[in-house]
Order: structure tokens, then sequence, then C-alpha cells
């Protein structure tokens, strides 16, 4: 069983994946030099270099990937769930006639950008890519989609 971490090392797991410095987020060197550990370039990269084959630090840093994607996921479902609302919403006054069914579409299309840019800078941690929905998620939203041209074509 890893043993817990020092605080430097801790200052060095916090530096290396939490930091809004842009050179110290994922850069073992400068992360070393953040957590206060001394010496020239050669020594903070050969001690951050070190510090990320041992399994302690890379059950911390493991643990706070896992906390982050918990989030986008969590922050992913509530934006799609909203924007199912909000379709739904719009659809049911276009079709009621409280509001044209081109402005329906109109408000419904910016909430969808609203909410996709939301996914996409929730997503987006810094440098790390955004990665591809899944099958199942494109279908749903493609029938999403459909289904509310569908009715705004009846209306």
């Amino acid at each position: 069983m890893p043993k817990e971490l020092t605080n430097k090392q801790q200052a060095f797991v916090d530096a290396i994946e939490n930091s809004t410095n842009k050179q110290t987020y994922n850069n073992a060197l400068e992360s070393a030099r953040e957590a206060g550990y001394k010496g020239n370039n050669r020594t903070l990269a050969s001690v951050g270099s070190e510090n990320l084959t041992k399994p302690n630090i890379i059950l911390a840093r493991q643990a706070i990937r896992a906390k982050k994607q918990a989030r986008v996921e969590h922050n992913y479902e509530t934006a799609i769930t909203e924007l199912n609302q909000v379709i739904a919403n719009l659809t049911t006054q276009a079709l009621a006639g409280k509001i044209p069914a081109n402005r329906a579409l109109i408000a419904a299309m910016a909430e969808k950008n609203n909410i996709t840019g939301l996914h996409s800078q929730t997503i987006r941690h810094r440098d790390e890519p955004v990665p591809e929905r899944s099958e199942a998620e494109q279908q749903a939203l493609a029938e999403t989609a459909h289904d509310f041209k569908l009715k705004l074509a009846q209306g």
C-alpha cells in the first residue's frame, strides 16, 4: 500500500494537476519548482521525473483526474437534460401559437449552442483534448433535433 504524500509531494501533485499557470500545469520541472524543491533546472527535472514514477503520486494524480471526469460527466448530463427541457418547452409554445415557430427554433438553437459550448468549456481542462461523443450520445442528439424539426413542421 502506497504511503501518504509528503507536503512537498502534495504540492507537486497540486501544481502538476491543478495549476492555473500554463508553464506549471503538466510540467514536472516547473511543478517541482512550484512545490518548493530546490536546485537547478537539471535537478528539478530529475526530481519531477522521479516523482511521476512514485506509486503514491500516481494514485493521487489518478484520484484528481477521476474527480475531474466525474464533474465533466455530471455537467454534460445536466446540460443535455436542460437542452431537452428547453426544446420541449419552446416546441410546446410554438405549437400552441404563443410564439412563432421560427422564433422558437432560433431560441432553441441558441440554447443548444450555449449548452454545447458549456460542455466544451467544461471538458477542456487546459490543454487536454475534448473527448469524442459516443455513438449513442450522437444518436440521441440527432433524434432530439429530428423530433424538434417534425414538431415545428406540423405546427
